[in-house]
């Protein structure tokens, strides 16, 4: 975060940048009429982030399409969950 930036170069360092997470800067440069495909490869399982990024995907338009590729303890939850066009 910048809060954490500006404390490393607190104590000293130099050369620290933020780096914003991706999802943010896209949303901010992608043009609405775009049509993109995203992956996710890897075990669908809580500390993976999964949750938080097809809850994220659902509100993004249907241009926006991810695939999900693994399996894990969450698998058949987030299939259920997460029905949509735009979720494969």
């Amino acid at each position: 975060s910048p809060h954490q930036t500006k404390k490393i170069q607190s104590f000293g360092l130099k050369n620290v940048y933020f780096k914003p997470n991706i999802i943010e800067a896209y949303q901010s440069t992608v043009m609405p009429n775009a049509k993109s495909g995203f992956i996710f490869v890897g075990r669908l399982e809580p500390g993976k982030g999964i949750v938080q990024l097809l809850e994220l995907w659902s509100s993004l338009p249907a241009h926006f399409t991810l695939t999900v590729v693994g399996s894990g303890e969450l698998a058949s939850q987030l299939k259920k969950s997460f029905n949509q066009s735009n979720i494969n």
